[in-house]
Order: C-alpha cells, then structure tokens, then sequence
C-alpha cells in the first residue's frame, strides 16, 4: 500500500498536462464563441449607424446587448467587448462584415 500511493501520484502528475489541455487546441476563440452573436449583432447595428457618434452608440448597445446573456457571462461580455471596442470600431467603419470583425478579435 505504501508503495502504490507514490506510484499513483508519479503517474497522475505524468498525464496531468495531458487532461489538463484543451479537446481542441486551435479552437482559440474567448468563451468558446458564446459572444460570437452577441459581436455580430454589434458590429451589424454599427454598420446601419453610420460614423456618426459611433462611440456613444457602442457603449450603450454593448451594454444592451450583452444583457442578452445568461447572467453570470454578461459581465463578462460587457468586459470583453469593451477591450476590443476600438477594434470592432475601426472594422465598422472600413465596412468589414460583422463574422470577419468578430473573428478578428477572436470572438466568433
């Protein structure tokens, strides 16, 4: 018995950074894309906006949008949507589509 418990410990800590990686490591995507729709209706709304105050526009419907989520991953959307405000705003205002922006910023 004694001999079994090192020996066990020896063998979880050679296959632990085995389980402990992701299924699916070029899957890179934040959240696992749960914002991706959250991003796409974002940078879609923006584009009908126009250059106008589109900085205000985006500060308000971030937070609108986001409350679309479950509870506990809105604070979140709200954090990671603002982080890559500037981004979302400048593939806006170059007319990019929302699935490409969103990818760019690692949301979709």
């Amino acid at each position: 018995m004694a001999r079994i418990l090192p020996c066990l410990f020896l063998v979880l800590l050679a296959v632990s950074p085995f389980l402990a990686s992701p299924s699916h490591p070029l899957n890179l995507k934040k959240h696992h894309g749960a914002m991706c729709d959250v991003c796409k209706a974002l940078v879609d709304g923006g584009e009908k906006v126009g250059d106008d105050d589109l900085d205000a526009w985006l500060d308000v419907n971030i937070g609108t949008l986001c409350w679309t989520m479950l509870l506990p991953l809105h604070h979140e959307c709200e954090e990671e949507l603002k982080k890559v405000k500037k981004e979302l705003k400048k593939d806006i205002e170059n007319k990019e589509a929302p699935e490409k922006a969103c990818k760019d910023v690692d949301l979709c």
